[in-house]
């Protein structure tokens, strides 16, 4: 899968192909990468839960917003945006 990072999420990594063991929900992806990269870990919340998370990361596939439990897979494009955004 292809993973897209966007501001704040890309000082670290910008683009990051992944192979994932399959099923292999959102949730474990964030994870997975947090473990991987410190900084990204920063912005993940101490408490695992849809709104915590999305307070901080908001998730697409394949350009939809997704949910922690969704399930992905190796042809997905994943990006992730932060929810706040001026202008």
């Amino acid at each position: 899968m292809l993973i897209k990072f966007y501001p704040p999420f890309d000082f670290e990594i910008r683009h990051l192909e992944m192979r994932i063991e399959q099923p292999t929900t959102v949730l474990q992806m964030l994870q997975r990468i947090g473990a991987e990269y410190t900084g990204f870990a920063a912005f993940l919340p101490a408490e695992v839960g849809e709104e915590a998370v999305r307070s901080r990361i908001l998730v697409f596939v394949n350009g939809k917003v997704a949910s922690l439990q969704d399930t992905l897979f190796d042809q997905d494009v994943i990006e992730l945006v932060s929810p706040i955004s001026g202008g």
